[in-house]
């Protein structure tokens, strides 16, 4: 798993300083990082590791970008699973319409036509948070016109519709705010999380079969919206991962005090699934929530020193100046430990970087072959 490491989001169309503006060629770009086989650092040169794969059109409809730009109208999750193999993609957008529309790609650079989700009856106010909890099988979460989120399901080709008769509604006495997040696990189950207006992280699991109760988890003053990447945080042999592994993997980003990027990792502990929630502050100062993803790379020949896996969570951010930052963990390691990204990297203004980005970038991981930067 992991051979591709990929972003996605949209560009700003202004200069290097004053007002973001979006592209008005109505396109995603999709960089990717690639990994020589035998690099033990995984940021040697970061920005020289990343190159530009391809633009994605928007739907006809457009990208809402009528909202803050700190909110994210779009996302993309890989259709096996995050932790899985496999090259399926699925790219979900808010639209200047008011529907979801959605696009796959089952290859190197090519995506099919887009499709349209009509929104529920309730109207959508929030853009998608989407995850796979079986091969093919994505849970699609939006909040709605009224304040309370809602649940649909697609099957990675065919839209199932939104479920009506046991509704997600919201945090017992709280607003939600911003964007959703949700975390699949490979026995049938998501976990969803909100930050709500007085800066409370709630969550609330899905069983496969119900839904549980809203929990919230204390000590945590999130002030921008949740990302959920679910990985393997203890695995440091390489071993396959199991659903085990993922459930002891749950970690949730979001913009903290100060505008810096935090990390709460939860330790499932069984029934009910609370376990011990542990905070890490990741710094900087950034102005979106982030796109987060685990990357796990298998490398074909044995580097001098350390292992022959890496285990990494990376996270990538608009920061104050508009330019895209990334940092990342070495989970081979202790936590923070060697190898580890000691700052955020910065991905340049053009030429020779990025460029300034207009929102919230995602991340996704993805086992094909691509040709190198």
């Amino acid at each position: 798993m992991g051979k591709n490491l990929s972003v996605f989001y949209i560009k700003d169309n202004g200069p290097e300083t004053g007002t973001l503006n979006p592209m008005p060629d109505n396109k995603f770009t999709h960089i990717n990082y690639f990994r020589p086989t035998n690099e033990a650092n995984f940021l040697a040169n970061p920005l020289n590791r990343f190159c530009q794969v391809q633009v994605i059109s928007f739907p006809q409809a457009g990208v809402e970008t009528d909202k803050t730009i700190t909110e994210a109208p779009f996302c993309v999750v890989n259709r096996n699973g995050a932790n899985a193999s496999g090259a399926p993609l699925a790219l979900f957008t808010l639209t200047t319409g008011g529907s979801i529309a959605w696009t796959n790609s089952t290859s190197n650079t090519t995506w099919s036509p887009w499709q349209t989700i009509q929104p529920p009856s309730s109207g959508i106010a929030s853009g998608p948070a989407v995850a796979t909890y079986v091969p093919d099988r994505m849970a699609l979460i939006v909040r709605d016109s009224n304040g309370d989120l809602q649940r649909g399901f697609t099957n990675g080709t065919n839209w199932l519709g939104w479920i009506t008769t046991d509704p997600l509604e919201r945090p017992p006495g709280q607003v939600i705010a911003g964007e959703p997040a949700v975390i699949g696990f490979p026995d049938n189950d998501y976990r969803v999380y909100v930050r709500t207006m007085s800066n409370q992280l709630w969550y609330r699991d899905f069983n496969g079969t119900s839904l549980g109760a809203w929990t919230q988890i204390p000590n945590i003053s999130p002030t921008g919206s949740p990302e959920g990447v679910n990985v393997d945080l203890n695995n440091e042999t390489g071993s396959p991962l199991g659903v085990a592994d993922q459930r002891e993997g749950m970690n949730v980003f979001y913009p903290g005090p100060g505008s810096a990027l935090e990390l709460v990792r939860h330790t499932y502990s069984g029934n009910p699934p609370m376990g011990q929630f542990t905070d890490y502050n990741y710094g900087g100062v950034i102005t979106t929530s982030p796109g987060s993803v685990f990357y796990r790379d298998q490398l074909t020949q044995q580097p001098p020193t350390g292992p022959s896996h890496y285990n990494e969570l990376h996270s990538f951010v608009r920061g104050a100046d508009g330019l895209l930052y990334g940092r990342y963990v070495n989970l081979t390691a202790p936590f923070y430990g060697t190898g580890s990204s000691p700052n955020w990297y910065s991905f340049g203004f053009a030429p020779g970087g990025f460029g300034r980005i207009y929102n919230k970038p995602d991340a996704v991981t993805w086992d094909t072959t691509m040709p190198p930067c």
